[in-house]
């Protein structure tokens, strides 16, 4: 190379290499807090049915509270309570529970619980997110945002397993394809955020996003790396929809996390 000249490459693939990475300890760890959280969350909102059908008060921060009791009993670790919003709160993606101004649960609700946690602090969390609804039939709107939701976020781990070991594929590719079922359904408006995040020692980690929404995340998906796939509709002052997987990119190809992620709405 002549003397003062620079050899410059994009620091994007070094970073996902040697910053995004897991250990195989982390990922041990991550298998392990999220099968765990996935329980947690199912007997949080079938406990929170129960309640309301026996005739209980049950507010948002109180489910709250009961999630962050089972991380100590399960050994967890999180860095913030988790998210609980009933009907109208779940349609506000960043919205937080707060106590004395948050919601009581009502018959005929969705309940959204969005939680995450893992063996330590400093160490990759697992990062899940969980639809119930209050009674047993849910109207035909709320199934068909259910089933919306869930079909883009399998459309985007389809994407990625059909593509993986034959060509690149970025986050931006998967991003377009949860978005692409959601805007067929004709909820693209209400889909305001990307589909997914990294995860490493962060939980928004410095690997690629699943993102051509906020930004064009064109970095390549790499072996040894994790993300969320979290699509949502939000219907504003009406309710909400979010369905939240990881995703971990082994050599032999992607590994979701739980290994039964949500299927159905849980009818509580």
């Amino acid at each position: 190379m002549p003397r003062g000249a620079s050899c410059t490459r994009p620091s994007a693939p070094l970073v996902t290499r040697f910053a995004a990475r897991w250990s195989s300890e982390e990922l041990a760890g991550h298998r392990r807090a999220a099968e765990a959280l996935a329980v947690i969350a199912q007997e949080a909102l079938r406990w929170a049915g129960s309640e309301l059908a026996r005739g209980s008060e049950v507010r948002e921060t109180t489910v709250q509270r009961r999630v962050m009791d089972a991380f100590g009993r399960a050994g967890l670790v999180t860095d913030h309570p988790p998210i609980v919003g009933f009907q109208a709160n779940a349609a506000n993606p960043h919205y937080e529970p707060r106590e004395g101004a948050d919601r009581s649960l009502v018959a005929g609700e969705v309940l959204l619980l969005d939680l995450w946690a893992g063996p330590a602090r400093g160490t990759v969390f697992a990062d899940q997110t969980w639809m119930g609804f209050a009674g047993r039939n849910p109207d035909a709107e709320v199934r068909r945002v259910w089933e919306t939701v869930r079909g883009a976020r399998d459309a985007a781990v389809e994407t990625l397993r059909g593509k993986w070991g034959r060509e690149a594929v970025t986050g931006a590719e998967l991003d377009d394809a949860a978005r692409g079922v959601i805007a067929k359904a004709g909820y693209g408006e209400f889909f305001p955020h990307r589909t997914g995040h990294s995860i490493d020692r962060d939980l928004h980690g410095s690997g690629p996003h699943l993102d051509n929404f906020e930004t064009a995340d064109d970095r390549e998906l790499d072996a040894g790396i994790g993300f969320s796939v979290e699509p949502g509709v939000y219907l504003p002052g009406r309710f909400g929809v979010r369905s939240e997987i990881n995703v971990f990119l082994s050599e032999a190809g992607p590994e979701v996390t739980p290994r039964q992620p949500q299927s159905e709405l849980l009818l509580v």
